[in-house]
């Protein structure tokens, strides 16, 4: 039996003293993680990321529209 489990990450990038952050989907299969998506650099505010990342998991969210929620996530920025 395969299992599979998808998770949602923040990211973060340095540049000199410049941070960033983005979101990345993951998934775990047959015991190894495998990055789906990553969506670096989206804003400064890793608590906005983070929140982001987090009601990606509670609702389970699809990979395939992980790319419409970032959009819609820079749109209300």
């Amino acid at each position: 039996k395969v299992i599979m489990n998808q998770t949602y990450l923040c990211i973060k990038s340095v540049y000199g003293n410049e941070h960033t952050y983005g979101v990345s989907s993951a998934t775990t299969y047959d015991g190894q993680t495998i990055l789906i998506e990553t969506f670096p650099d989206l804003c400064g505010d890793r608590k906005s990321v983070e929140r982001l990342a987090d009601l990606c998991n509670k609702l389970h969210l699809d990979a395939i529209h992980l790319k419409d929620v970032v959009e819609d996530f820079l749109a209300y920025l």
